[in-house]
C-alpha cells in the first residue's frame, strides 16, 4: 500500500520520469487494474530502451482486448530489444 502512494506521489512531482510511471503500472498490474496500468505504461513507453516498457504494454493491451494495439507496441518491443541484445541467430 505505502509503494503506490509513493509511486503516485512521484507520477505528481515529477510527471516526466518514466521510471516512476512503469514502477506505479507494474503495482496497478499486480492489483489486477490493467485499465489505470495502461496510460502509464504509454506514458513511460516514449522514454524506453530495452523494450521492457514496450513489452509491459503490449501484454497489458493484449490483456484489454486490443489486439492490434498490442501487436504494435510488441513489434516496438522486438525492435528496441534487438537492438540492445543484437540481433538473434538462427540454430541449424
Amino acid at each position: 500500500a505505502k509503494a503506490k502512494l509513493y509511486a503516485m506521489r512521484a507520477v505528481e512531482l515529477r510527471p516526466g520520469l518514466s521510471g516512476a510511471h512503469v514502477v506505479l503500472a507494474k503495482i496497478l498490474l499486480q492489483e489486477h487494474q490493467p485499465e489505470k496500468a495502461l496510460p502509464e505504461l504509454r506514458a513511460a513507453a516514449k522514454d524506453d530502451i530495452d523494450g521492457s516498457t514496450y513489452y509491459l504494454l503490449a501484454t497489458t493491451l493484449r490483456q484489454l482486448g486490443k489486439p492490434s494495439e498490442a501487436a504494435a507496441a510488441m513489434q516496438k518491443y522486438k525492435q528496441l530489444h534487438a537492438v540492445r541484445v543484437g540481433p538473434a541467430t538462427k540454430r541449424p
